[in-house]
């Protein structure tokens, strides 16, 4: 005689059975059903687990009133005012973040997106011209070693800093093509000095900005790029 524990009940009869033991297993299936099963193994069958009509909340099959179709007498008299379910409460929510929010979202999206790849287009652009990596660009400036360049309107902006004053006459020397917009001095970074210039850099124009701020040339020539 078969038991639950020689025959376990939640094989389906669309496995692959043979066709000999198919009515052996109907008659298993009818005779133990899933409830008696839980039973001989000793184990309680798993809880039935309901959801109140107007919040969603879930409990246990008989605690909750009304055939467990609400869990307070609260949920019960704002289904009997005619307020809408939980189910119609969540098309309503899922409608209108579907359809409303996410279109003005998008909109903005695009702008903001629009207006920071026509800023990165310009940066890569310039570093074409100085001859270096466009993987450099970083929070809307080329960054190297020693400083950084970036663009403000038309003109080329550098900010370079060095640890002496020594240094930083070398700097202006090397960039004396560029105008001097103003220095500063920092405890921890040393002189911090800031230029520009309003046309685009010739080969050793770029040169000399690579070296103060520290930026590698491209390993790919511009010949090979075109």
């Amino acid at each position: 005689m078969r038991t639950a524990l020689q025959e376990p009940y939640h094989i389906h009869l669309d496995q692959k059975i043979p066709e000999e033991r198919r009515e052996d297993w109907k008659q298993f299936l009818n005779k133990y059903p899933p409830e008696d099963n839980y039973q001989m193994m000793g184990r309680k069958p798993p809880p039935v687990i309901k959801h109140c009509h107007s919040c969603g909340f879930s409990y246990t099959e008989g605690k909750g009133i009304c055939n467990d179709w609400f869990c307070s007498e609260r949920c019960r008299e704002w289904f009997d005012k005619g307020e809408p379910s939980h189910a119609q409460q969540q098309d309503i929510v899922r409608k209108s973040v579907d359809w409303v929010y996410p279109k003005k979202l998008k909109q903005r999206k695009e702008r903001v997106v629009r207006k920071k790849s026509e800023h990165k287009e310009k940066l890569e652009d310039l570093s074409e011209c100085l001859d270096c990596s466009p993987r450099r660009i970083k929070e809307d400036a080329i960054h190297g070693r020693r400083g950084k360049v970036h663009l403000n309107g038309d003109r080329i902006h550098v900010t370079a800093d060095a640890k002496s004053k020594r240094k930083f006459s070398s700097l202006k020397k090397q960039l004396s093509f560029m105008d001097l917009d103003g220095h500063s001095f920092d405890t921890d970074t040393g002189y911090v000095g800031r230029w520009s210039m309003p046309e685009t850099p010739t080969n050793e124009q770029a040169k000399a900005i690579r070296r103060v701020a520290g930026l590698k040339q491209s390993t790919i020539s511009k010949d090979e790029q075109i």
